[in-house]
């Protein structure tokens, strides 16, 4: 016997929000009784966007996991952003080149 309400609060991220989400939806389409709230906030199981999601308080689990993918989206761009400027600025090879193609 498998009892989906526990399954539900064990959900942890492995990758992308979106699979997070499928997964979710999937467990929780198996629950009843749980009303939109409890269901929000179960959210532990996301990594580090929970707290900007509960911040936001959003009013259902649609507009919860945009707010996840948002977050999501955000943070790689930082990253990526970070990863750029430190690459950069450990070739200086390239900033010459870039320099040199300036002058011509």
């Amino acid at each position: 016997y498998l009892d989906y309400n526990i399954e539900l609060s064990k959900i942890k991220q492995r990758g992308k929000v979106m699979e997070y989400q499928a997964e979710f939806e999937e467990v929780s389409n198996m629950v009843s009784g749980w009303p939109v709230e409890a269901l929000i906030g179960t959210f532990d199981g996301l990594k580090e966007y929970h707290i900007e999601v509960q911040a936001a308080t959003p009013q259902s689990l649609l507009e919860a996991f945009e707010l996840e993918r948002i977050a999501e989206e955000k943070s790689t761009r930082f990253l990526n952003g970070w990863k750029e400027s430190r690459i950069s600025r450990q070739s200086p090879n390239r900033n010459l080149a870039v320099t040199k193609d300036l002058r011509e």
